[in-house]
């Protein structure tokens, strides 16, 4: 009995089926990789946040100063999170953690619009609604002042933390379109809520 090769019709017909299904696929393993990012960079926020909370039930309900020299959110939280890993989002490619004492790069920003504002330390007895206002984001800086810091590394979105300690995820249209930028003009209500914490 003799043996009967493939021909090459036969061969690039397979090689055109893969390339099909390569092309199906490819994107939708692209997809469900983003969203375990996604997933991922939520339980760093969340994390983060309960650091946050933790922070303040020790020491008289202040929240840590946004930053000043070498003194940062990132660092004074670190004893309650222990973890450095939390402070790096998976999709953000170009930050990697570093340490000088206290002191980390990170994936996150931390709301540096509250009041009393400037450095000083906000006091959970100052926020009127914890629940809507912005703790930490998704950003490209480690302070947050405006729109133009955070980061859309999710499907035209990013992660967001409450004073509350809830997070969700939201696009940046519903953000934009929700609070308009503090800076900008007489604030809306909601903007206030957002940034300060206050009607």
């Amino acid at each position: 009995m003799t043996r009967r090769g493939f021909t090459l019709i036969e061969l690039l017909v397979v090689i055109a089926i893969i390339a099909i299904l390569a092309a199906i696929l490819f994107p939708v393993f692209a997809r469900a990789r983003a969203k375990a990012q996604q997933s991922s960079c939520l339980s760093n926020v969340k994390q983060l946040q309960l650091g946050l909370l933790m922070y303040a039930s020790d020491n008289d309900g202040c929240y840590p100063p946004y930053g000043t020299g070498t003194e940062v959110w990132q660092g004074a939280i670190l004893p309650h999170v222990k973890n450095t890993q939390i402070y790096l989002c998976p999709a953000d490619q170009q930050m990697t953690a570093y340490w000088g004492g206290s002191i980390t790069q990170a994936s996150y920003g931390w709301n540096n619009q509250h009041r009393p504002g400037g450095a000083d330390p906000i006091k959970e007895s100052a926020i009127t609604y914890p629940a809507e206002m912005l703790s930490l984001a998704d950003a490209n800086s480690w302070t947050i002042g405006n729109e133009a810091h955070f980061r859309t590394a999710h499907n035209e979105g990013m992660n967001l933390s409450f004073f509350d300690g809830h997070t969700k995820w939201m696009s940046l249209q519903n953000i934009l379109g929700t609070y308009p930028e503090s800076q900008s003009g007489v604030p809306s209500s909601a903007a206030r809520r957002f940034w300060w914490g206050i009607d």
